[in-house]
């Protein structure tokens, strides 16, 4: 999950540390397991409700979604 997290979120630069775009930060697995698991994470990725998909130029590859899928429903842990 880490490396999908940094090469399609954090290495632009768009969500790292405390100035992260929309105040997210994705570069630590402390901010990103919140964000995981208060539902932001995959209402972004999976673009429901109002939010823009993200990211913003191209949505995530199926296997990679399903990949964070499985692993919020685990409890988003540090493995």
């Amino acid at each position: 999950i880490k490396s999908i997290l940094t090469q399609n979120c954090a290495t632009s630069g768009c969500h790292v540390g405390p100035n992260g775009i929309g105040g997210l930060d994705l570069s630590t697995y402390t901010s990103a397991q919140r964000i995981a698991m208060d539902g932001e994470m995959i209402g972004r990725i999976k673009s429901t409700g109002l939010l823009p998909i993200m990211p913003p130029d191209g949505k995530l590859s199926d296997c990679d979604i399903k990949k964070i899928e499985s692993w919020i429903a685990d409890g988003a842990q540090n493995n």
